[in-house]
């Protein structure tokens, strides 16, 4: 919808992550605050996995400026590629095609969880 009302002006970035923290609701305790996860690194011949051996340092990609090769048909495929949202846990890998799915595609080794601060309800 964005891409159709925006046209050439809209880019959309997400991200991949080899492991690390996040926060998320708990699905297995409805009703209580958000809570941290730490997961591992991802599975072997899973799309992070592949995209953690690209370089030893964190890194993007435009995937629509991608040189024909055998990248541009690695992010075309479809790949088991984490899908991480607002609950955990969650199935854990979704076949994404990164091309499609992302204009910038940014890869993180490592991520950590955001400090969550108190609110005073007054």
């Amino acid at each position: 919808m964005l891409r159709e009302r925006l046209g050439a002006r809209y880019v959309n970035a997400g991200f991949t992550f080899g492991q690390g923290s996040f926060n998320a609701i708990d699905k297995n305790a409805p009703g209580a605050p958000w809570r941290r996860f730490t997961i591992g690194p991802p599975a072997t011949r899973a799309g992070e996995d592949v995209l953690e051996r690209v370089s030893r340092r964190d890194w993007y990609l435009d995937t629509r400026a991608a040189a024909p090769g055998v990248a541009h048909d690695w992010i075309g495929a479809a790949h088991p590629t984490r899908n991480l949202g607002v609950a955990w846990p969650s199935d854990e890998y979704e076949n994404t095609r990164l091309r499609a799915s992302y204009d910038i595609l940014i890869h993180l080794h490592h991520i950590g969880a955001t400090h969550r601060r108190a609110t005073n309800s007054t």
